[in-house]
């Protein structure tokens, strides 16, 4: 009997002894998996953390001279040529309007960044072999490359799309065809910035989105400024690839034209960044061709209700889209690596649109990311203070935006920037 208790009491203890030792184990591993999600969640909650705000640090003027239209009236294209120190503005109205400014010399206006004074004008000729008609976009490379296309590509150039190359004499060089490109569903974008990127040997145009879906084609196109070659881009994966839109009666992809912009930046690296109105994520096009979508989510903009949105007819679609939220466009400051990311936000009441005179007035909001793609500051701005889809470029110091005041003789940019706090 002693025997078979003693044994039994080994194996009790022993059992008890593992038993113990299991659940040590266990409260181990719990815990240390407690600790790794909390950081997790530490981590995460860190990068929502904002660091700083968007602030307006200085402003400058650019005067008009005797030829010049103000960007209220014109199709308000600004590009900064750093290596210039100058700022290239579209000095182009609409053919509708073109008898109400009789002195206006159609034109690239380039102002001088430091005294804010016109010195030089680039002719856009309406006739002849310089012949640049209804210009609505321009990419300045250089004095001798100058990219120019129209607004109306089926107008101007009988179902063609021919980007005119172009200097600053205004004499055109040669005209680049787009025609393959254009009849398989292009359409290169006219948007106020963003629409070209020059990357080595190649140009890389946005182009409104077609269609959605598997089917869709790619939204970019690629030009090979050594042979003038053109193609879609082919990436996977490709955005808005997976967004649906639900038409009904007499409503089209094409009714969306306003939510259908891309705009693109190159970073110091190399890297196409692009943003598209309605996806959180930025789009990173690597000089390898990977691809590769980063959410990096507006704190105010917080969905898009307009894709579950079922219209019958075209004009309240067209309603719909203009107070639909999106994210507007993206710029770059090179020289301290942040991305600045616009977004409009949707208007909370469509009623007073059906006006067409009523001017709604939008909220908009800058968002800084660093090269790391994390969210550092976001801020509001309005609509009344601010022109952003008139006029906005990245230039010295930041990004600039025209101020909503009138003025016959000059326009003001506040200079936006990253402040931390």
């Amino acid at each position: 009997m002693k025997n078979i208790f003693f044994t039994d009491f080994k194996v009790t203890a022993f059992f008890l002894s593992n038993l113990v030792t299991l659940g040590m184990k266990r409260l181990v591993f719990f815990l240390v998996l407690s600790v790794f999600f909390l950081s997790c969640d530490r981590i995460e909650n860190e990068k929502i953390i904002l660091t700083g705000v968007i602030e307006v640090v200085d402003s400058v003027s650019f005067f008009f001279d005797s030829t010049t239209v103000s960007p209220l009236f014109t199709v308000g294209r600004f590009q900064y040529i750093p290596e210039e120190n100058r700022l290239a503005y579209l000095n182009n109205v609409s053919n509708s309007r073109y008898l109400e400014f009789k002195n206006m010399v159609e034109s690239i206006k380039l102002f001088d960044f430091e005294s804010g004074l016109v010195n030089q004008t680039i002719p856009l000729i309406h006739y002849g072999r310089n012949m640049v008609s209804d210009p609505s976009y321009f990419f300045y490379r250089s004095p001798d490359s100058i990219w120019v296309y129209p607004s109306n590509p089926i107008t101007n150039f009988r179902g063609d799309f021919q980007m005119a190359l172009m200097n600053d004499k205004g004499w055109v060089d040669m005209r680049i065809q787009l025609r393959d490109v254009f009849k398989r569903g292009a359409r290169p974008m006219s948007g106020r910035f963003g629409a070209i990127v020059q990357r080595g040997g190649e140009l890389i145009i946005s182009s409104y989105i077609p269609s959605l879906g598997r089917d869709a084609n790619s939204t970019f196109i690629k030009m090979d400024i050594n042979n003038w070659r053109s193609d879609f881009m082919e990436y996977d994966p490709r955005p808005y690839k997976d967004i649906s839109i639900k038409f009904k009666g007499n409503t089209s992809w094409s009714s969306f034209r306003d939510l259908a912009e891309i705009r693109s930046v190159k970073d110091n690296d190399n890297n196409v960044v692009s943003n598209l109105p309605l996806d959180h994520r930025l789009w990173v096009l690597s000089p390898s061709g990977k691809t590769k979508g980063i959410e990096v989510r507006s704190k105010y903009l917080l969905g898009f209700p307009i894709l579950d949105y079922e219209p019958l007819d075209q004009a309240e679609l067209g309603l719909q889209v203009k107070a639909s939220g999106r994210y507007m466009g993206i710029l770059f400051d090179a020289k301290r690596e942040i991305y600045y990311r616009i977004t409009r936000l949707p208007l909370a009441d469509i009623e007073p649109l059906r006006d067409k005179d009523f001017q709604p007035k939008f909220t908009y909001t800058v968002m800084a990311i660093d090269k790391e793609f994390n969210l550092l500051a976001e801020s509001k701005f309005s609509s009344k203070d601010y022109l952003f889809e008139i006029g906005l470029f990245e230039g010295p110091e930041g990004i600039y935006v025209l101020r909503n005041s009138v003025d016959e003789n000059k326009m003001v940019f506040d200079n936006l920037m990253l402040v931390q706090q």
